[in-house]
C-alpha cells in the first residue's frame, strides 16, 4: 500500500511506467459485454481514449446546459413529497443520475436507472471485491436487469443517427461514434455499449456526493445559511449562466464542496498491478505485485490537513490554503487514471447544492442522526441516512 503525499506525488511521475490497471477489471468488463474501457486501457490507448472524450466529459457540457440541469433537478425534487421521508442515498443516486444520461447521452434512462446501479454494485461486489458468489449475477431479478442495459446500449445507439442529432450540442456519445467510426478496430461495436453508458455508472459516485453534501448542510447549520444567501442572490433573477458564477458568487459553496470531497471520498483508494519491478521506500517490489495506491490518506493527516476529521471550508482560504501542497489533496485520483470529469463532478455537485438551498428546507430524520457509511461497493452514506423535506422555500 502506498500512501502518503510524497506517494501521490510519485505515482504522478512514475505509475504509468510501471503499474498498470486492467487486471482486476477485466472480469467486471467482461460481466458487461465489453473487453476495454477507459479505465481499464493503459499506456498510449488510454491517452487516445481520453483525448476523444474530454470534450464531452468537461465542464463545459455543464455550463452549456445548466437550464436542462436546473429542470431536471427540479424535475427530482417534485418526487420529494413535503413531509415525506426520503432516503439519502438512492434519492441522490437518482438525481444525479438523470442529469448525467441527459447531458452526456441525450436520454431519459428514469426508468431503468435504479435497474442499472443495483447491476454495477452486485458486479463490483462480485468480480472487484470478491465479497459475493458469482451465482448472484445470475438470478432471475440481475437477468431482467442486464437485459435492461443491453436494451439501453440500443437505445442510446438509436438516439444517435446523423438526423436526430442534427442541430443539437453535441454529446459524449457523438464523440464516441465518430470514434468508432474512424477507428473501428481500436473501438469496435462490441465496446461501445458500456462506453456509452459509463458515465452514467460513474455518476453514482457523484450522487453518493450530494449526498454527503446534504448531510453537512444540515449538521452545519450556519455554513446553511450562507449557501442559501449565495443561492439566493444567484436566482434571484431568475435561473443563472454560467458567466454569473464567479469565484465571489459562489465562494462558500465552491469550498462546502471541496471539503465534502476531502472529508467524504467515495473511492479512497486504487488497486493497481506492478507491470514492472521497482523499489521504492527500500522495498524490493517484484511484477504482478497488487499495489493499494491510498491517494486520499493525506486527506486524514494532521501535518497536512489541521484537525482533519473536521468539517471546515476556511481551510481553502488564504493564508492557510492546506489543500495546495502537492499530493495531498486528492479527491479525484492521482496520476493518468485521474478522474477525467473532475471538473463537470465540481460544478454539477455545487450546481446541484445551490439547488437544494433555494428550493428545499430539509431535516435529518432522526434530527440528531450522526453519519454512518457504508464501505461497498464504495464509501457511501449509510441506508439509514434520511431526510424530510420541510417545506420549499420556492415553488419546484
Amino acid at each position: 500500500m502506498l500512501a502518503s503525499a510524497e506517494l501521490n506525488r510519485w505515482v504522478g511521475r512514475k505509475g504509468r511506467l510501471l503499474l498498470r490497471t486492467r487486471d482486476y477489471l477485466e472480469a467486471f468488463q467482461t460481466e458487461w459485454g465489453t473487453a476495454r474501457s477507459i479505465a481499464s486501457m493503459d499506456g498510449a490507448e488510454h491517452f487516445r481514449m481520453r483525448r476523444a472524450v474530454r470534450a464531452g466529459n468537461s465542464r463545459k457540457v455543464v455550463e452549456d446546459r445548466m437550464s436542462d440541469l436546473f429542470r431536471l433537478g427540479r424535475r427530482s425534487f417534485s418526487s420529494w413529497e413535503i413531509g415525506e421521508t426520503i432516503p439519502g442515498e438512492t434519492a441522490c443516486q437518482r438525481l444525479i443520475g438523470d442529469q448525467i444520461a441527459q447531458l452526456s447521452v441525450s436520454i431519459d434512462a428514469t426508468k431503468l436507472l435504479d435497474q442499472l446501479l443495483a447491476f454495477e454494485y452486485r458486479a463490483l461486489l462480485v468480480h472487484v471485491f470478491g465479497l459475493l458468489p458469482k451465482f448472484t449475477l445470475r438470478t432471475p431479478k440481475m437477468k431482467r436487469y442486464k437485459a435492461g442495459i443491453l436494451d439501453l446500449y440500443a437505445q442510446i445507439h438509436a438516439a444517435h443517427t446523423p438526423a436526430q442529432r442534427a442541430g443539437k450540442r453535441r454529446d459524449l456519445v457523438d464523440d464516441l461514434m465518430d470514434l468508432h467510426q474512424s477507428d473501428p478496430q481500436f473501438l469496435p461495436e462490441t465496446d461501445l455499449g458500456f462506453a456509452f453508458i459509463a458515465p452514467i455508472i460513474a455518476g453514482h459516485y457523484t450522487g453518493s456526493e450530494v449526498a454527503f453534501s446534504i448531510y453537512e448542510l444540515l449538521a452545519n447549520p450556519d455554513l446553511h445559511e450562507r449557501i442559501v444567501a449565495e443561492a439566493d442572490a444567484l436566482f434571484a433573477d431568475g435561473d443563472p449562466v454560467a458567466a454569473d458564477l464567479t469565484p465571489e458568487a459562489i465562494d462558500v459553496t465552491h469550498r462546502f464542496a471541496m471539503e465534502v470531497l476531502r472529508l467524504h471520498p467515495v473511492i479512497p483508494v486504487h488497486r493497481r498491478t506492478a507491470m514492472n519491478s521497482f523499489e521504492i521506500d527500500g522495498l524490493e517490489i517484484p511484477p504482478y505485485s497488487t499495489v493499494l495506491i491510498a491517494f486520499t490518506a493525506p486527506h486524514f493527516m494532521e501535518k497536512h490537513f489541521k484537525d482533519p476529521n473536521r468539517f471546515d471550508i476556511d481551510r481553502y482560504l488564504p493564508p492557510r490554503e492546506e489543500h495546495k501542497a502537492a499530493g495531498v489533496y486528492a479527491p479525484f485520483g492521482t496520476g493518468t487514471h485521474i478522474c477525467g470529469g473532475r471538473r463537470w463532478t465540481e460544478l454539477q455537485m455545487a450546481l446541484n447544492i445551490l439547488l437544494i438551498a433555494r428550493h428545499l428546507e430539509l431535516e435529518l430524520v432522526p434530527k440528531d442522526y450522526k453519519l454512518k457509511l457504508n464501505p461497498f461497493p464504495k464509501l457511501s452514506p449509510a441506508k439509514n441516512f434520511r431526510f424530510r423535506v420541510t417545506g420549499h422555500r420556492h415553488p419546484v
